[in-house]
Formats: structure tokens, C-alpha cells, sequence
């Protein structure tokens, strides 16, 4: 049996499954339904493939100009996807190709996925840090339970097999969508290549909550077989 100090440690005061899923919707939406809706009115008036493309920039511009009027910042992700996005544009109007355009939508979740991929050979995978920042909430004492749980093998293992499924995923996803956007139609890209994605994300998802769940089950199991012994499963305020 796992010890309890080993395994996965719940994620107190952190956003759960269904409410990280709910959270894709509008996502869905605004990166899917309103573009794939957008070029089907512009194309089914005349307009042509590139500019209706072109056009539906809008809404994933509005959306992290949204975001950054909120937040009062840009995030690193946002910022990264207003510069694919500017540069998406500017090689399909100079080059007139629509597949230029298209590609770039797969960019950002193929880097991702090499970099949790190149960050195995890191001290810390990125699992670790960036799971840390949605556990701890930034709570000092949070964070420091956190850091101390690496110094548990069974820990280590799950942060480092949980980075390695996710980069696979994310650059296996990315691949596929490079794929559609090169052989199909773009109306199919449009429609098809936001539900990839986000399904990809929500299985993820998925499967990450549900291997701490397990993790959690065996560190209390092992904690009342034990009582004596101190438990980590746990953080500072539960």
C-alpha cells in the first residue's frame, strides 16, 4: 500500500472538474460557434476565403482584450495568442493561403505540449509548477506544503507521469489539427479544430482529477492504518 505522505494531495479551495469544464464553454464558443458561424455568413455572401478568415479573428481578439481590460494585464498565454494571431493574419493576406492561417491555431498547444515535455529534464516538471499554483492559491503556507510533498517518491512519479501524458496529448492534438488544416476545408477546420482541442483539454482534465482522487483514497487509507504517523495528503487549514 502507497504510503500516505506519497500520493497525490487534494486541491483544497481549487476550482473542481465540472467547474474547470463549465469554464471551457464559453471558450468553445468564442474560439469555435461564432468563428464557424462568422465565415459561413461572409463566405455564403461572396466574400473569399482568406478575409473571411481574416474576420473571425474578431472574436478571439475581443475575447483576450476582454480578458486584459478585466485582469488589468495579459497573461503569458494571452499574449502569445495575440501574437499568432497577428502574424496568422499577416502570412495568409501577404501569401493569400487560408492554410497559413489555420495552422497557426495549432501552435500554441503543440509548444505547450513540447515544453512539459522538455521539462522532465528539469529539477521539477511543469505538472508540479503549475498544479502548485492552482492548489496553493498563492497561500504561503499552502505553497510551502506543497514544495515539501516533493521529497516523496510516489509524488514525484505522479507529477512527472501526469506531465508526460499531457505533453503527449497536447503535442499529438496539435499534430492532428496541423493535419485537418492542411487537407481539408477550412469550414471543417473552423467547425472541427475547437472541439479537438477543448475535448482534448476536458479528457486531461478528466483523467488528472480522477488519478488524484485515487491517490487521495490510498494516502487515507494508509493514514488510518497508521494514525501515528503524520500525514501529507493533506494541506495547512483543511
Amino acid at each position: 500500500m502507497t504510503d500516505a505522505s506519497e500520493t497525490a494531495p487534494e486541491a483544497p479551495g481549487a476550482a473542481g472538474p465540472r467547474a474547470m469544464l463549465i469554464g471551457l464553454v464559453p471558450t468553445l464558443v468564442v474560439n469555435g460557434l461564432l468563428p464557424y458561424v462568422l465565415f459561413q455568413v461572409l463566405s455564403g455572401r461572396g466574400v473569399g476565403t482568406v478575409p473571411a478568415l481574416a474576420a473571425t479573428s474578431v472574436f478571439p481578439l475581443g475575447w483576450i482584450l476582454a480578458g486584459w481590460l478585466r485582469r488589468r494585464r495579459l497573461d503569458p498565454i494571452g499574449t502569445v495568442s495575440l501574437v499568432l494571431i497577428a502574424v496568422g493574419l499577416v502570412t495568409s493576406l501577404i501569401s493569400g493561403s487560408a492554410r497559413l492561417y489555420l495552422v497557426r491555431e495549432s501552435f500554441l498547444s503543440g509548444a505547450v505540449g513540447l515544453a512539459f515535455l522538455g521539462s522532465l529534464l528539469l529539477p521539477r516538471p511543469a505538472i508540479f509548477w503549475l498544479g502548485g499554483s492552482i492548489v496553493t492559491g498563492g497561500d504561503p503556507s499552502r505553497q510551502a506544503w506543497w514544495n515539501g510533498l516533493w521529497q516523496y517518491p510516489a509524488f514525484r512519479r505522479l507529477m512527472r507521469l501526469i506531465t508526460v501524458v499531457w505533453g503527449l496529448a497536447l503535442t499529438a492534438e496539435a499534430t492532428v489539427r496541423v493535419v485537418l488544416a492542411m487537407t481539408v476545408s477550412p469550414a471543417t477546420v473552423l467547425a472541427v479544430s475547437p472541439i479537438l482541442a477543448l475535448g482534448t483539454t476536458a479528457l486531461l482534465i478528466i483523467w488528472t482529477f480522477r488519478l488524484g482522487a485515487r491517490g487521495r483514497r490510498q494516502a487515507e487509507a494508509a493514514a488510518a492504518a497508521t494514525p501515528d504517523r503524520p500525514s501529507a495528503a493533506s494541506p495547512p487549514g483543511r
